[in-house]
């Protein structure tokens, strides 16, 4: 508990030190904006972040089917909405997939296919990131969005080298278990002699685990060839609807832009992927920086700010109260222990 109310102190201090930072030189005009925007199309980059959140769902729920035929798809996407809360106030979004496993296990999976439904569920996840990134390096390289900021292009470079990394180590640790122990030492004792590990034997434990996942993992995506691909399409879509929010936060405060579908999305990708390896809760800092530098090639900069206020509302901090809700009133726990009380 202690954790979870310093992380949120953390997220809100770092949120507002920036929003401060970026209104302050125009701050009227700002809030004039604010006051002056379009209910409807907030309402319309609301309902396209539900969207987002119910392909999410539909995502993982296609995953859980094959290791659990008759998981309500109404608990998987009350799951995802829980898990909001918890990658919100954890760095790198590390609390979801905990939770996810227990919820899973609670909802009848054995341990161990729980954790599978998570493991592939990350695997193609990676595979639909990695893929966007690549077309994205590749239109920005041909048409060169992204002129004016040059310094963030190597931080967005930077975590699509270790996105793409993340996803060739998954992959290895998928293929053969002799391999994968190995590679477990191996990376043990580097982390050992650069002393970020401290208790080899402990450490190694939790790798051999993580290898043997991933290589469980991937051997049941192997032999669904046609899941893998329908997962990794539901995925490309649902990350396309998030990063079309912001055209619509736009139009909500008639803010004049040269964006379109395609460029919504590429600039989404590339502050998804500088942002993804922040390593504060909410990815606080980065996320805005990345918001304010990449649109500033399609919208006015003095523009932005107000627009990044309703933005991060939007899809950070509605959904991590809105997750956090469910989870402590509507969690299976609470349901249950109202049964029990009848």
């Amino acid at each position: 508990m202690k954790n979870l109310k310093f992380n949120s102190v953390i997220i809100l201090l770092i949120s507002s030190v920036f929003m401060y930072i970026v209104l302050k030189d125009n701050f009227a005009k700002s809030m004039k904006l604010l006051f002056e925007s379009n209910l409807f199309w907030i309402l319309a980059a609301i309902g396209l972040f539900v969207i987002h959140v119910f392909l999410e769902a539909v995502a993982m729920h296609l995953i859980t089917k094959q290791h659990h035929k008759k998981y309500p798809f109404w608990k998987m996407f009350r799951l995802q909405g829980m898990t909001k809360f918890f990658n919100g106030i954890t760095p790198f979004s590390s609390g979801g997939q905990p939770l996810q496993v227990y919820e899973l296990t609670k909802g009848g999976l054995t341990p161990a296919k729980a954790t599978n439904v998570i493991v592939e569920y990350f695997i193609l996840f990676q595979i639909a990131v990695v893929s966007m990134g690549t077309i994205s390096t590749i239109l920005n390289y041909i048409f060169n969005f992204y002129k004016y900021v040059p310094a963030l292009r190597y931080f967005y470079m930077f975590g699509y080298i270790v996105n793409f990394i993340l996803l060739i180590i998954v992959f290895m640790a998928s293929v053969n278990i002799e391999k994968n122990k190995r590679m477990a030492i191996w990376i043990n004792n580097v982390l050992y002699k650069i002393k970020i590990v401290k208790n080899k034997e402990k450490n190694q434990k939790k790798l051999d685990k993580f290898f043997s996942d991933y290589f469980a993992g991937f051997q049941k995506l192997k032999n669904n060839k046609k899941l893998m691909f329908k997962v990794v399409l539901v995925l490309i879509a649902c990350l396309s609807v998030y990063f079309l929010i912001p055209q619509l936060v736009f139009n909500a405060l008639n803010i004049p832009h040269q964006l379109n579908i395609f460029t919504s999305i590429i600039t989404g990708v590339y502050i998804f992927i500088m942002s993804s390896f922040v390593p504060i809760p909410g990815a606080a800092g980065g996320v805005e920086l990345g918001f304010v530098s990449f649109f500033a090639n399609f919208v006015p900069k003095k523009l932005l700010p107000p627009a990044l206020i309703i933005w991060r509302f939007i899809t950070f901090y509605l959904p991590t109260l809105v997750g956090g809700i469910i989870y402590n009133f509507f969690g299976d726990r609470h349901l249950s222990s109202k049964k029990t009380v009848k």
